[in-house]
């Protein structure tokens, strides 16, 4: 997997955390953000990259620094776990 890729995947899956932490749904980020319930959720799926602004509003909509979003990204950057199919496949996934 390509290091751009993981890295949207884990700015993504800290952006939910911090979300759920927060009691907020999608929709209240969405809303209170001005994005679009659609990016709020690719984002978080790490389905598309975010700009230096998104994660900017995304901090001011949360009430977090935007460096939390890049938090154990170094760490992790590199990590993947091969899992294993019934039918023989092999698919990379994600470490979170």
């Amino acid at each position: 997997m390509e290091k751009k890729k993981r890295l949207q995947q884990l700015i993504g899956h800290n952006i939910r955390n911090i979300r759920i932490e927060k009691s907020m749904t999608i929709e209240d980020v969405a809303l209170s953000s001005g994005l679009t319930y659609l990016q709020v959720s690719r984002l978080e799926l790490g389905k598309i990259n975010s700009t230096s602004y998104t994660l900017y509003i995304l901090s001011m909509t949360l009430d977090v620094c935007p460096s939390v979003f890049f938090k154990d990204v170094k760490e992790n950057i590199n990590q993947v776990e091969t899992r294993n199919y019934s039918n023989g496949a092999e698919a990379e996934k994600p470490i979170e």
